[in-house]
């Protein structure tokens, strides 16, 4: 199912069944070999890395909705996906830590994760994409808000940019983790997403600029968002 034509480049859909391993490559191939990210093992999502097939999986990943960025030639530059609770039961974010029930009671309730963009992709663009996308399926599955975890700086940035709220909760996916992440949180609506791609229009002069800057500058371990 696609839902944008070409823009500047980049082109924006969901990803078929059969395109799941492509998605699981470019996990691996962002998480692993340009971040050196590892999932602590015995986690509760069955997260991990298989490197006799360069892919990285987890329980979860055949009963998400996955969305993808491509580039001029086809090549995907940028994933994300959509966890349904109805479908699970809980999100991937509930096995690890409570939603607060103050935010979460009475919802429809979907969480968006597996956020991945290759670093010469990496612009405001192909994650404003990423984003429309994600909405876009949210908004078909009847889902009122949306949660995500990320980290300090790409909370930050999401919450600057493009809408979404902290959600009042700091935790670490596993004990050893250097870092905390941030819970965050969005409501579900065409108003806020209008709001969302207006504010993107008046930066795109910006992302512009960035994405050429990204461009000829090498490839470094930046953080994924």
């Amino acid at each position: 199912m696609a839902w944008t034509g070409p823009l500047l480049g980049r082109s924006l859909r969901v990803l078929s069944p059969g395109e799941l391993d492509t998605a699981r490559g470019h996990l691996y191939s962002v998480y692993f070999e340009e971040q050196g990210w590892s999932p602590a093992e015995g986690n509760p999502s069955g997260q991990r890395v298989d490197h006799a097939t360069r892919r990285m999986v987890d329980d979860l990943d055949e009963g998400a909705i996955w969305v993808g960025v491509f580039d001029q030639d086809g090549a995907i530059v940028g994933v994300a996906r959509i966890i349904d609770r109805d479908r699970f039961g809980v999100t991937e974010l509930e096995r690890y830590v409570d939603l607060p029930t103050s935010l979460s009671d009475g919802l429809a309730i979907v969480e968006a994760n597996r956020l991945a963009v290759h670093a010469a992709h990496r612009s405001g663009l192909v994650l404003l994409l990423l984003q429309l996308g994600c909405a876009a399926v949210a908004q078909r599955l009847g889902a009122q808000r949306c949660f995500g975890a990320v980290t300090p700086h790409g909370a930050a940035k999401l919450v600057a940019r493009y809408g979404w709220d902290l959600g009042g909760v700091s935790f670490r996916y596993a004990p050893d983790d250097p870092k905390p992440v941030e819970m965050i949180y969005c409501d579900n609506s065409l108003a806020r997403q209008l709001r969302v791609l207006s504010g993107a229009l008046w930066r795109l002069p910006e992302m512009l600029s960035r994405r050429s800057a990204v461009a000829q500058r090498p490839q470094t371990h930046d953080v994924v968002v």
